[in-house]
């Protein structure tokens, strides 16, 4: 799996209304053209917010959705991005939660782009895993796609050394 010569932004999960994800395709979408035409949003998964979201994104060719995968093809789609996602609203009971998803992109060994408050984004600013957004920020949120897109490959890569040596130390199983 490719998604051409394109920064991808990937989140992949339930599309209900606390995954915040309205925000993020505005956020997107307020990028200029120049920068959209070097990126990719891809959204995967299913759920109550999909048909609402689409409409928001107003057939932008640079936001794809993937509709559901089955877990076992997600490898592939982690794979090919650059960045994956992970973002809920910004709600007191959201600042202490850590969804499981969090482990899986480390564990994929890709740049997190963290649109959350709170322990995950404490996790991935201490452990620099990625790049945080207030999730109530739209134009905080663009300006970090904007960094993403211009970020070069030796900063991202820099994440994920970061991410093998969490895997190794404090996720490890054994230790």
């Amino acid at each position: 799996l490719s998604f051409d010569n394109l920064i991808n932004f990937t989140f992949a999960g339930n599309i209900g209304k606390v995954q915040n994800l309205e925000n993020i395709i505005h956020a997107f979408s307020l990028l200029p053209n120049s920068l959209q035409n070097k990126a990719q949003l891809n959204i995967i998964g299913d759920g109550s917010n999909l048909e609402s979201l689409k409409h928001i994104a107003n057939k932008n060719p640079s936001i794809v959705f993937h509709g559901k995968k089955l877990r076992e093809d997600m490898a592939q789609y982690y794979e090919a991005s650059d960045f994956l996602i992970v973002s809920l609203i910004d709600k007191p009971i959201f600042s202490v939660t850590v969804p499981a998803k969090t482990q899986t992109y480390i564990a994929a060994k890709k740049p997190i782009l963290a649109i959350i408050n709170g322990d995950t984004a404490d996790i991935v600013i201490s452990n620099s895993l990625g790049i945080c957004a207030n999730p109530s920020e739209i134009n905080d949120i663009s300006g970090v796609f904007k960094k993403c897109i211009e970020m070069s490959k030796n900063e991202r890569d820099s994440f994920v050394i970061n991410n093998d040596n969490l895997l190794e130390t404090v996720l490890n199983n054994n230790k």
